[in-house]
C-alpha cells in the first residue's frame, strides 16, 4: 500500500515493476490527490520555488519545444519542420497539452494556424493572458486526464479534427500517473482527435521507458506503411543535455481508426522482467 499523504516525489519513485496490476487503482487515486493539491499550490511552486522553468515556451529559441525535439526531428527549426510536414495545409487546428500555448502558436507563420487551444491545470502565465493572438486561441483549465477536458475540446472543435497536437511537459510529467493503461488511453484519445494528415509530437515520461520502447518497436515493426513515425529514448524529463523520451507520429493514407497500443499481456510481460 502507498502512503496516502502522497507527494509528487513518491509517485515518481514507484518502481516500474509495480505499475499496473493491483496497484493501478491506488496509483490513480494518489495521482488525483497530488493534482488537486497542485491546483491550489502550483502557482507558488512556479513563482517562488522555480520548480517549473518552462512556462509559456516558444516553438523555437531558448527553452523552446525545439530544444526538446531537435534530435528527434533533426532540424534547426521545429516550426519549419512542422510546416513542411503539414504542407500544403494552412489554416490548421492545433492543440497543446500541458501548456498555455500562447508563445508557442504565435511563433508559426502567419495564416498557418486558424485556431488553437491549450490544456493546462491552471493559467500560470497571467501576464501572457493579455498577449494579443493572431488567431482564435482557447485556454482550457482542466486536467488532461479528465473526460470533461475532451468534452470541452469537442465542443470547441464544432465537428472539425485537429491537425497538430504538441505536448512537452518537461518536469510537469511528474503529474502523469505512472500507470500504463491510463497513459495509453490518453494517447488513444489524442489520436482520435487527429485529422487524416494529422501530426502529433509528444514527450513521454522517462518512468515509462521500458513500455515506451516496446510500443515504439511495435509501431516501427508493423505500421510504417501507414504512419510517418520516429522516436528516441532519453533519460530525463527536464534536462536538455541528457535528452528526452519522445516521438512524432503522422497519419498516412490507410492509417487505422484507432491507435495501436500494447495488449495487457504485452504490458505484463514487460513489467515481469523488470
Amino acid at each position: 500500500m502507498f502512503n496516502v499523504n502522497i507527494t509528487i516525489e513518491e509517485i515518481i519513485l514507484v518502481p516500474c515493476s509495480e505499475l499496473g496490476g493491483n496497484n493501478r487503482r491506488e496509483i490513480l487515486k494518489l495521482r488525483e490527490q497530488v493534482t488537486n493539491k497542485f491546483k491550489k499550490e502550483g502557482l507558488k511552486k512556479i513563482q517562488e520555488e522555480e520548480h517549473y522553468i518552462w512556462l509559456d515556451s516558444p516553438i523555437d529559441g531558448p527553452n523552446s519545444l525545439h530544444s526538446t525535439f531537435s534530435k528527434l526531428t533533426n532540424t534547426r527549426s521545429l516550426r519549419k519542420f512542422i510546416e513542411k510536414k503539414m504542407y500544403p495545409n494552412r489554416g490548421i487546428v492545433a492543440i497543446e497539452f500541458g501548456g498555455v500555448g500562447r508563445s508557442l502558436f504565435k511563433g508559426f507563420s502567419q495564416g498557418f494556424i486558424e485556431k488553437s487551444a491549450a490544456i493546462t491545470l491552471f493559467d500560470h502565465d497571467l501576464e501572457g493572458s493579455k498577449m494579443p493572438m493572431p488567431h482564435q486561441h482557447l485556454l482550457i483549465e482542466d486536467d488532461l486526464f479528465n473526460p470533461s477536458t475532451y468534452q470541452s475540446i469537442n465542443t470547441w472543435l464544432t465537428g472539425r479534427k485537429v491537425d497538430l497536437i504538441l505536448e512537452r511537459m518537461g518536469r510537469g510529467l511528474e503529474l502523469v500517473p505512472p500507470e500504463p493503461y491510463t497513459v495509453s488511453s490518453i494517447l488513444r484519445n489524442w489520436y482520435r482527435l487527429l485529422s487524416d494528415n494529422g501530426l502529433m509530437i509528444v514527450q513521454s515520461p522517462m518512468k515509462l521507458n521500458p513500455l515506451f520502447s516496446r510500443w515504439c518497436s511495435m509501431i516501427e515493426r508493423n505500421y510504417l506503411d501507414v504512419f510517418d513515425f520516429k522516436y528516441q529514448i532519453g533519460h530525463s524529463d527536464g534536462n536538455f543535455e541528457i535528452g528526452f523520451s519522445c516521438f512524432y507520429l503522422q497519419k498516412k493514407p490507410g492509417a487505422p481508426k484507432e491507435l495501436p497500443v500494447l495488449t495487457p499481456k504485452e504490458i505484463q510481460n514487460v513489467l515481469l522482467v523488470l
